[in-house]
């Protein structure tokens, strides 16, 4: 399993998929892709069995030799949104494997075509999580999850309503070590 992406979303779904494949004994290899340092360390931590820096030439291969088959990763999450993002996943995942795309794309064009999909056998899944479905058959594992998750290395940054703006500048310009921060209405 691939996850593009090491931001706080990128970060959960790491510690999701570790959470239960150790809860269903399942062998399941995670390899976290991003190019920030500090987040590719708190994948690490999270349950992610490699973390790589996707600008790396040797990625791809590194993946496709991981794999079962040789031939790329059963399961690609996207979680970035961009462009790039998705590109890297089409060409992530093996033949027959399945995309999920969570990242919000804002731009017209596609990386991937119905035709790429097609040629490669994809599945491909996309849209924001349904909380309200879920979460009433599945809360056992969300709490198993939350408890089991060390959720401080998400929060590397805490601030007063007043410092939200600067805040957010630094979370997407990735400085200062930032992938959360906790708004503190009392500080």
């Amino acid at each position: 399993m691939v996850v593009i992406g090491c931001g706080p979303v990128g970060l959960c779904a790491i510690s999701c998929a570790a959470y239960l494949s150790k809860k269903h004994s399942i062998d399941l290899c995670i390899i976290a892709l991003d190019s920030v340092p500090v987040r590719l360390q708190v994948a690490k931590t999270l349950g992610a069995s490699h973390a790589l820096d996707f600008t790396l030439s040797s990625t791809l291969d590194f993946i496709r030799e991981s794999s079962a088959s040789g031939a790329g990763a059963d399961y690609v999450l996207e979680i970035v949104g961009q462009k790039l993002a998705m590109k890297y996943a089409v060409n992530c995942v093996r033949p027959g494997g399945i995309i999920s795309s969570v990242g919000v794309h804002a731009y017209k064009e596609n990386q991937m075509s119905p035709i790429d999909a097609y040629d490669k056998n994809i599945t491909f899944r996309c849209g924001r999580c349904p909380v309200r479905s879920i979460l009433s058959s599945h809360s056992d594992d969300l709490f198993g999850i939350l408890n089991s998750m060390d959720t401080s290395s998400l929060f590397t940054h805490r601030v007063s309503l007043s410092q939200v703006e600067n805040a957010f500048a630094l979370f997407n310009e990735q400085k200062d070590g930032m992938i959360k921060c906790l708004i503190d209405f009392d500080f």
